[in-house]
């Protein structure tokens, strides 16, 4: 019994240790028309549903975490929406700002990614132009 619990802790112990190397370290930058996005959201969802979100900085650059304590993403296809993200409100009532990126880059996305392990840049030039196929 007791090399029964041995073995399972030990299981679980090596299972947590490859946790990590099922991520990615995921960074790129966002570009509209050639010119960095500030402050726009960018979303990969895994094929399971699960979500990891960057913010972009003034350059247009994003840094994906998954969690507090998990930088990156799960490693594997992802759906990308890139769109402006509504403003942190304190009840002050404050209205979603107008939606700058093309819908073809957000509620009608068919980018798609694949994060692999390690680090990696993934940057989205995205166009207006309604005849560009973007990234």
């Amino acid at each position: 019994m007791r090399n029964l619990a041995s073995l399972v802790i030990l299981a679980s112990l090596s299972f947590c240790i490859g946790c990590s190397s099922d991520f990615g370290d995921v960074s790129g930058t966002v570009t509209l028309d050639g010119k960095p996005l500030k402050d726009i959201a960018v979303r990969f969802e895994d094929e399971g549903g699960s979500a990891t979100i960057a913010r972009t900085n003034a350059e247009g650059k994003y840094v994906l975490q998954y969690s507090l304590d998990q930088m990156g993403a799960p490693v594997g296809k992802h759906k990308v929406t890139i769109f402006t993200p509504a403003p942190v409100s304190e009840g002050t009532g404050d209205r979603a700002p107008k939606e700058v990126v093309p819908a073809r880059y957000n509620s009608a996305s068919t980018l798609v990614r694949e994060v692999k392990p390690g680090n990696q840049v993934l940057d989205f030039d995205l166009t207006t132009d309604k005849g560009k196929s973007g990234p």
